[in-house]
């Protein structure tokens, strides 16, 4: 499931846990029947444990996968870096109180007859971006504050308006693992995944709008709560086109193109 937009025309649709989602590609293993205590047993949560039980301790690497067969993955990633399909993602969470203002009507956000209203900046539910865990691996990362704030009398703005109140990630497991994986280019050529993204390849211009930050995909200002960032230099080194990687680049082509051949045959 994946949080649909806080405006009204998108609170739609079933409510589980009191909020409507949207219905997305769902983890295997809740595919296939299994239960939350099949990996977070309730001694390993009383112990502060993330979970009893880890990818390895029921999947093994299968030597006919190339992605398996590259030692620095298998060193240096974890599985969900690969195999999370999908990451919810909430960029620039606005809280706004609008006191006395005729234009909040404008907004069309539910307010639950609340004081204070959330609008988003932009939701995605794409790839999610990698940076380091605790661990020192390759992990997703979400956004887990990306919170500004505006109080607004009158619809007039009480001091600076879109206040930047954290830039906060986190590195987690997204329950979103299928067996297919993105393809090599998706790491190996993604400076945005890793929050280096070019000033030239922005689409959203976030100084423009009055926002504090250059883009949601710059680290600049921004901190990553149980991990870090990927250094910069570590990431030019993953796009270097090592001969190990050429190598793997063209036996992964060479298995798309058997595939079709394969397909193709009466």
């Amino acid at each position: 499931m994946a949080p649909r937009e806080e405006n009204r025309r998108y609170q739609r649709g079933p409510a589980p846990y009191g909020e409507p989602f949207l219905k997305m590609l769902p983890d295997v293993h809740a595919e296939r029947g299994m239960g939350c205590s099949v990996c977070h047993s309730m001694k390993s949560l009383i112990a502060g444990e993330k979970a009893s039980k880890w990818c390895s301790d029921c999947h093994r690497p299968d030597p006919k996968v190339i992605e398996h067969g590259i030692a620095a993955h298998l060193e240096k990633l974890e599985c969900a870096a690969c195999h999370a399909a999908w990451g919810a993602q909430e960029y620039g969470t606005f809280f706004l109180r609008l006191v006395d203002s005729p234009s909040q009507e404008e907004y069309d956000l539910r307010t639950d007859r609340r004081e204070w209203i959330k609008s988003v900046y932009l939701k995605t539910q794409d790839l999610p971006p990698l940076g380091l865990n605790r661990a020192g691996k390759v992990a997703p990362l979400r956004p887990e504050f990306i919170a500004y704030l505006s109080d607004i009398r009158r619809d007039r703005p009480v001091g600076k308006e879109n206040r930047l109140l954290a830039a906060s990630w986190k590195a987690y497991a997204p329950h979103t693992i299928r067996r297919g994986t993105p393809f090599c280019d998706a790491c190996h050529d993604a400076p945005r995944r890793f929050l280096l993204e070019p000033p030239q390849d922005r689409i959203y211009r976030l100084r423009e709008d009055g926002m504090t930050l250059d883009s949601f995909w710059d680290r600049t200002g921004q901190t990553v709560e149980n991990g870090a960032f990927l250094p910069a230099e570590r990431y030019r080194a993953m796009t270097s086109r090592s001969p190990e990687y050429r190598k793997g680049y063209v036996k992964k082509w060479r298995q798309f193109l058997n595939r079709v051949d394969a397909s193709s045959l009466p």
